[in-house]
Formats: C-alpha cells, structure tokens, sequence
C-alpha cells in the first residue's frame, strides 16, 4: 500500500472488526460504520464500554496464573485489562458457567462480546500485549501463532494442575455448581 506522495506513508484504521465467522451469535451488532456516527468517513467514536471489554479470568490459586497475570502487559491502544479471580463470585464466573467454559480447563479472555478459553485466549493475549520487556517478547514469541499456542497449552495446564494439587489445592469447579472457595475455606 501507498499514498504516492512524498514522505512517510501513514496508515490510519478506524474500526477493527471481526470476519462473519468470528462474530458473536448471541450478541446484536451495535456498532454503525464510522462514516454512519457522526457523517465523517472513517471518524471513530468511541463506542460503549462493552464493545471494547477486556476481561481475563484466571485462577488467583495458582502461583503461575498470578504471576502470568502479574507480568503481562497489553498495548494502552488495546484498553485496559480487568483481572478476574474465578474462585471468587463475580458476574464474569456466572457468565462462563452458562456457556458452560470450564476454568479448570484453562483462563478464559474476553474482547468485546466474544471468549476465549484456553490456548486460544493466551493466543489472543500475545496478541495484545506490548513488546516491552524480556516477558512479553517471550511470551509474544511463544504464542503469537495459534497453532504453538494450541500446542503449548495442554503442557501449561497439566503443569499448573499437577503444582495445585501438590498445593493441596481444590479445582476451581465452577461448572459443577460449587460455591467459589478460597485455600483454607474448605
């Protein structure tokens, strides 16, 4: 792509959406085409805050979710990130429970309307995240593709369940109807 000018080429993107296929179905498309909100062609406006939610549901349990959720760091273009402890109630907990997203399978991240779980949410985190650091390089090298992502992952939730149960610590179990509990609630 150019601009056949003289000088630096600059790129600007209005809006960000998902394909078709990657759509919500169960969520109604809010948002107009910029050039439909305020009559200027390729104007964004802000749009509600739920459209540009990011959410990340963790296990605040577990030593290697904390400090994964500790060091990453998203892009300040992106949004900020809200960080969720699945053992504790909270309407995003209720919200997984009804799809019926295990926690004790993997995080589960939510941008704007849509979830992902598992590898594909620490896919789409490496996405996200910033370059900075020896971290998130790593973690952006590690996982930016999601076929790695897809592949790492098991291995990363095997680890993290074999360290709870050395913990002694209880699966999180929010699809079986559990009330959250933390360590020493038993």
């Amino acid at each position: 792509m150019a601009d056949r000018r003289a000088g630096a080429f600059r790129l600007e993107i209005a809006v960000i959406a998902p394909l078709e296929d990657d759509a919500p179905v169960d969520e109604p498309e809010t948002q107009a085409p910029a050039s439909e909100i305020d009559g200027r062609p390729g104007t964004p406006q802000a749009a509600p805050p739920s459209e540009h939610r990011l959410r990340l549901v963790y296990d605040g349990d577990c030593p290697m979710c904390r400090r994964y959720v500790r060091w990453q760091r998203i892009r300040r273009d992106v949004g900020e990130l809200e960080l969720i402890d699945g053992r504790r109630e909270s309407e995003a907990r209720r919200e997984l429970s009804a799809r019926g997203i295990d926690l004790d399978q993997g995080f589960a991240l939510q941008v704007g309307y849509r979830w992902y779980h598992g590898g594909e949410a620490l896919h789409r985190l490496a996405l996200l995240g910033t370059r900075s650091g020896v971290f998130n390089r790593l973690m952006y090298r590690l996982f930016a593709s999601p076929r790695h992502a897809a592949r790492l992952y098991p291995w990363l939730r095997a680890c993290r369940n074999g360290l709870l149960r050395l913990m002694g610590v209880a699966p999180i179990g929010n699809l079986h109807g559990k009330r959250p509990q933390r360590r020493g609630q038993e």
